[in-house]
């Protein structure tokens, strides 16, 4: 009796770096996390999971309801580490609603109304958050 021929899938293990901006004021800093991950190819964003984490210790969150989730948003080869990736990230609530610190939902809400966000280069450390109407005034 012969046996048929079977090869296993080749899987590589890569490495990404979930990047996303914390909820510090009144310029937030960015916050990282590796994930290791085995694919049989190079991932693209549509293979990434969403990934969870404690969002009181980026200020994101209180200590009693801290549940995040990172969704992926784009993918960046990381030049700096073989099989490696950097995912920029947005952060949702734990039943993934946008979280009140994403300003990319905030603006591609307004873009989906048909209104033209002007963020000045001040805004980041004028206000905590977004404001509708003059985003000069404070």
């Amino acid at each position: 009796m012969t046996r048929p021929y079977w090869t296993p899938k080749t899987m590589t293990k890569y490495k990404l770096e979930y990047i996303w901006l914390d909820g510090k004021t009144p310029v937030p800093d960015l916050r990282g996390k590796t994930l290791m991950k085995a694919f049989e190819k190079p991932p693209a964003l549509a293979d990434l999971p969403l990934w969870g984490f404690d969002g009181s210790s980026t200020m994101q969150a209180e200590g009693h309801k801290s549940d995040c989730v990172l969704k992926p948003v784009a993918l960046y080869p990381d030049a700096g580490r073989k099989d490696a990736y950097i995912v920029l990230s947005e952060v949702l609530h734990a039943d993934l609603t946008p979280h009140s610190t994403n300003a990319r939902s905030t603006i591609d809400k307004l873009l989906e109304w048909r209104a033209v966000p002007v963020i000045n280069e001040n805004d980041t450390v004028a206000t905590a958050e977004i404001r509708y109407g003059d985003n000069d005034r404070l």
